[in-house]
C-alpha cells in the first residue's frame, strides 16, 4: 500500500494497469527479500571456498531454497515488466520462472521424512506393500 501511495501521489487513478504495476513493484521487493533470507549455508573458511562447485551448490539441497527464491525474483521482474508492455511471451516465461521456482522450493522442503510427494515413510511403505501383492 505504501508503494502505491508512493508511486501515484498526484493522481488517484487506480485503474487495473496501475494495480498490475505496483503489484509487480511489491513482488519484486518481496522476492528480493526473500532471496537474502534464504543464502544457502556459507564456506566457513576461505580454503573450503575452492572445493565448494558450483554445480553442487545448484543442485544441492542447501541452496534449493536460494535458487527457488532467484527463479521468483527473476520471474516477478518479467511480471513487473509485462506491467508495462504487455505480451503473451512475457507472461509465459514469467509463469515458467515460477514454476522453477516451485520445484526448488519442494526439494528444499523435502526431508527424511517426507519425499517431494509430500509422502510420509509410512505411506511410502503401504504403497510399495499394496504394489508388490
Amino acid at each position: 500500500m505504501l508503494l502505491l501511495v508512493l508511486v501515484a501521489p498526484c493522481s488517484f487513478d487506480i485503474t487495473l494497469p496501475n494495480c498490475y504495476s505496483v503489484g509487480g513493484f511489491l513482488f519484486v521487493f518481496g522476492s528480493a527479500l526473500l532471496v537474502s533470507a534464504t543464502v544457502g549455508p556459507l564456506p566457513k573458511t576461505l580454503s573450503d571456498v575452492a572445493t565448494v562447485s558450483f554445480l553442487r551448490s545448484l543442485l544441492g539441497k542447501g541452496w534449493s531454497l536460494f535458487w527457488g527464491s532467484l527463479a521468483f525474483l527473476v520471474g516477478s521482474c518479467i511480471f513487473t515488466h509485462d506491467s508495462f508492455n504487455s505480451s503473451p511471451k512475457n507472461a509465459i516465461v514469467g509463469y515458467a520462472f515460477f514454476v522453477i521456482g516451485r520445484l526448488y522450493f519442494l526439494w528444499g522442503s523435502s526431508t527424511e521424512e517426507v519425499d517431494l510427494l509430500l509422502r510420509t515413510k509410512e505411506r511410502r511403505r503401504l504403497r510399495s506393500l499394496s504394489i508388490d501383492d
